[in-house]
């Protein structure tokens, strides 16, 4: 009788134990992720062990941009598992320091939420190549935490369907909140002063627009122009912004950055490019006699001129000034390399030009140096 009883007994204990491995396996315990709020538990604490780390990585990742996150905005965050074991399983929360912020939903393939943690699903455990990752939706909410910090604690299990010899990994990662940038029109930020230097010069905001040209430089970073109702600026940064956007004609954008000024010419100088629509109709250019401030990154046309001196054309693979006049008055077209015009053959008699409003002068007051840019050939 003993006898059975012990072997009952054992079986009994046998059942539980095969019982919280089928649990573990469903998804770990809440309050395992190693956050604050966790107290720092992951699936390690009293519970797998004994293994090493080896090459075994883990890695946050999001689409959360640069700049930050957005009230009422849904993000996704992955977890990454990668140089592992055959199987693997996860725990995540997101959290400030006052505890769990936001909401979580949208758990991917082999992913659930339990109360304010992700984790594993029973078949959300099965590594390809030592490789696992899952992915959940996060949404800072209507007021949003200043930083939000995601903690996650991985389990790489060695396959036994024991405890020992698992090893577990902790990884954070912190967002900061977005800062509110005010969009304003161009002519909010195109005033000038005394010297015809912007009274707005280094102001951070967003612009809207339109993109009338295309960008003339070559290399990485931007120059180009766009219009909004208001007014005209022009696009400029060194390098790329970090989306790589690259200008077209009838581009509508919102560019964010700071207002800058070089050689005479308003710029707003990129952090980032939000594209809203593309193929947008451009206006009519507007129809001008001179070049002036006026005409500063404006889209126009001057009528019936000509080339003076046919000697300053650039040959391909340079850009030039040339000269050119009505009769009257003698004004500066700058041809760009960045264009098709180069190399090409000087206009002959008298032809009309469309392009865009520069300015390129070295000294206060900027009142001259004023340029007109044909994008290319077909605007001469």
């Amino acid at each position: 009788m003993k006898r059975r009883i012990s072997v009952l007994a054992a079986t009994i204990v046998a059942l539980m134990i095969s019982f919280q491995g089928f649990t573990n396996s469903g998804g770990s315990p809440q309050n395992r992720s190693g956050s604050p709020a966790s107290n720092g538990n992951t699936c390690a604490t009293g519970c797998h062990s004994g293994g090493t780390q080896g090459m075994k990585a883990v890695s946050i990742t999001s689409n959360i941009p640069a700049s930050g996150y957005q009230a009422n905005t849904n993000y996704t965050i992955t977890v990454s598992a990668t140089n592992g074991t055959s199987k693997i399983g996860f725990s995540a929360s997101v959290e400030d320091a006052a505890g769990h912020v936001g909401s979580l939903s949208s758990p991917g393939s082999g992913a659930q939420i339990t109360g304010s943690y992700v984790t594993h699903t029973i078949s959300g455990t099965t590594a390809s190549g030592g490789a696992k990752s899952w992915t959940f939706t996060w949404n800072p909410g209507a007021n949003p935490p200043a930083s939000a910090t995601v903690y996650t604690a991985v389990n790489f299990t060695n396959g036994t369907g024991g405890t020992a010899g698992d090893f577990t990994m902790t990884q954070s990662q912190s967002f900061s909140q977005a800062v509110s940038i005010p969009n304003y029109t161009i002519s909010q930020i195109n005033g000038l002063d005394a010297n015809l230097s912007p009274d707005s010069l280094g102001v951070n905001c967003s612009l809207d627009g339109v993109v009338f040209t295309d960008d003339f430089d070559g290399n990485a970073g931007y120059s180009f122009y766009m219009y909004d109702n208001t007014g005209e600026i022009n696009v400029f940064d060194f390098v790329d912004e970090p989306g790589g956007y690259q200008a077209n004609r009838g581009d509508s954008i919102r560019v964010y950055g700071d207002i800058a000024f070089f050689r005479g010419l308003l710029e707003i100088q990129v952090d980032s490019i939000v594209t809203f629509a593309t193929g947008v109709a451009l206006r009519a250019p507007r129809v001008v006699t001179t070049l002036d401030e006026t005409t500063e990154s404006d889209y126009i046309r001057l009528n019936n001129f000509s080339v003076v001196t046919p000697s300053q054309w650039p040959g391909a693979g340079s850009s030039s000034n040339v000269d050119i006049t009505n009769g009257t008055d003698t004004l500066t077209m700058r041809i760009d390399s960045d264009t098709d015009i180069d190399g090409t053959p000087v206009p002959a008699g008298s032809f009309d030009v469309i392009g865009v409003g520069s300015q390129f002068d070295f000294s206060a007051p900027y009142d001259e140096g004023y340029q007109i840019f044909p994008r290319d050939l077909n605007d001469i």
